[in-house]
């Protein structure tokens, strides 16, 4: 999540307010996490079906994002041994990483196509949030604060049994979805990430039935 207008960003456009809701349709506030940690805990905090949530891109040390991108977006660890020289037990993952931020996520040109297909950018505006003036948003984003530390985790509860509900439509809109994205493809790797977009975009109407 990063601000529409990246050349005149300021940290109250509402990418951290924006990640609170979100995660709240999961689980408690104490799941966010910060950018400021290494690959390898990044790595470990992705579970299976669920999202990953890290707040504001700039706190983290890590120089290369792109590698992050691809390590994480693969479904699966990479190989590693034991100290015994046996392999490790290798984990395999469907999570997607939710981030805020005053930049892009990948924003060096010398980024490979494979990395930006898997990174996307969502623009957020003050607006958004159902005013542009600053003393209302901040009054909204305060409410929101304190809602999402006392109520969490309901609805992902609902949106479980809605799938198990409406499965057979959820499948097709899936498939509707594919091939739209696979229509937009540009080339053979964005139409292999379409049914990932396809998910994505059927779990954001999920969210607004």
């Amino acid at each position: 999540i990063i601000p529409d207008d990246l050349e005149k960003s300021t940290s109250s456009t509402g990418k951290t307010t924006a990640q609170r809701i979100m995660l709240s349709t999961q689980g408690s506030q104490k799941w966010m996490i910060s950018w400021n940690t290494t690959a390898h805990a990044i790595e470990a905090r992705l579970h299976d079906g669920f999202g990953a949530y890290f707040d504001d891109l700039s706190t983290g040390s890590i120089k290369n994002m792109e590698k992050v991108v691809y390590d994480n977006a693969n479904g699966s660890q990479r190989a590693r041994l034991n100290q015994d020289g046996t392999a490790k037990k290798v984990k395999h993952r469907n999570s997607v990483i939710f981030s805020s931020g005053e930049e892009r996520t990948l924003n060096s040109d010398d980024v490979k196509d494979g990395a930006l297909v898997r990174a996307i950018d969502v623009e957020l505006k003050q607006s958004d949030f159902g005013s542009t003036d600053s003393n209302k948003t901040k009054e909204i984003a305060d409410s929101i604060k304190t809602t999402v530390h006392e109520h969490y985790g309901f609805v992902y509860r609902i949106v479980i049994l809605m799938i198990i509900e409406l499965l057979e439509a959820i499948i097709e809109q899936v498939a509707r979805y594919k091939a739209h994205f696979s229509a937009m493809a540009s080339d053979s790797l964005a139409k292999r990430l379409a049914l990932y977009y396809a998910i994505i975009a059927v779990c954001g109407d999920l969210m607004i039935i």
